[in-house]
């Protein structure tokens, strides 16, 4: 890329830079602030202009990447800085209320640039086909905001036909697959930005899958994630919000681990060193039990007994038994490891 060259008439400082002299502003009509700033630009190009005092800080940025033709152009200054910028969303989206600068000197530079011609010549980190966007959802590969944080095999019939298969979860897809469905050999058969967790943001930090007898019907897999305050369990298959879990402090909010049995789901609170319980068929919290170095879990079959907490295969304490045997089965036993 090679920059236009741009002069600022007002009068031109080092090409770039004009000064402006601001001692009083009158009153202007409303379709013409009251301070002109000319500039040339010798070819058409994209421009960006900000406005500093003397001192070098920046009160105003008053053009950005604009496109212009070849030839001398005028934008216009109010006298306005920026100091009532306020963010009135999470993604940067600001709401400006600027207030009148003092009496000084103010110079304005900035860049010009052509404009940029883009050739497409290889993918990394990718596994779809192809590497871009395709409506029937095989393209791209995984999520913008995060890497890949868990992944579940798949032996039964899920969203694409009925051989097995791999999902792998992404926490944030802004763009992108929150969920990505592959064969077994790694290559991108489907994917789904999100199922509206998290405001439709979440794919899944955590994924569990339910083999046992009594699974609910249509449901293939559980995800999970934990934002701000608040937990999130997903059923996939009916791709419906399970519960929200709401921490007592916001401090306390975390999740290292997902296990299902028998429409018995339970997460790991690290933070609060906690398993909590849900019962799938009723969509409710059944209780915590509190396990120290609680991490991934899993949830087996076995003899008549109570949960019980291992931590690095040693055995811990009981934990009480959420649920009754009749819903859950016979013999479930939680184990967490470390």
């Amino acid at each position: 890329m090679h920059p236009g060259r741009m002069r600022l008439m007002q009068p031109p400082w080092l090409g770039l830079v004009a000064l402006l002299f601001v001692s009083c502003l009158p009153a202007w009509a409303d379709d013409q602030p009251p301070i002109p700033v000319s500039f040339t630009i010798d070819q058409p190009g994209y421009v960006t202009l900000v406005i500093e005092d003397a001192a070098g800080k920046r009160v105003r940025n008053l053009v950005s990447e604009t496109y212009f033709t070849a030839g001398t152009h005028t934008a216009w200054w109010d006298g306005l800085d920026e100091s009532g910028r306020i963010n009135i969303w999470y993604h940067n989206i600001y709401d400006i209320e600027g207030k009148l600068v003092a009496p000084g000197s103010y110079r304005v530079r900035g860049p010009t640039r052509q404009r940029l011609d883009l050739r497409y010549e290889f993918t990394v980190y990718n596994a779809g086909t192809p590497p871009w966007y395709l409506s029937d959802r095989t393209g791209q590969w995984l999520a913008d905001h995060t890497p890949p944080s868990d992944v579940l095999f798949l032996n039964y019939s899920a969203p694409v036909g009925t051989r097995s298969q791999v999902l792998i979860g992404s926490y944030v897809a802004e763009s992108g697959d929150g969920f990505t469905f592959t064969d077994l050999a790694g290559r991108k058969l489907y994917g789904m930005r999100s199922l509206g967790g998290g405001g439709g943001w979440w794919g899944a930090s955590h994924l569990a899958r339910d083999a046992g007898p009594r699974a609910l019907g249509g449901v293939y897999a559980y995800n999970a994630s934990a934002w701000e305050d608040y937990l999130e369990v997903w059923e996939m298959g009916p791709n419906s919000k399970l519960l929200t879990y709401q921490f007592a402090d916001p401090a306390q909010t975390g999740i290292s681990g997902l296990a299902a049995h028998n429409a018995l789901i339970v997460a790991s609170l690290p933070k609060t060193k906690q398993l909590l319980f849900i019962d799938g068929s009723t969509r409710s919290v059944l209780g915590t039990a509190s396990v120290p170095n609680g991490r991934r879990q899993r949830i087996r079959g076995g003899g008549a007994q109570p949960f019980q907490h291992r931590a690095g295969g040693r055995p811990g304490h009981d934990l009480a038994a959420a649920g009754d045997a009749a819903r859950h089965g016979p013999a479930v036993g939680c184990y967490s490891s470390t």
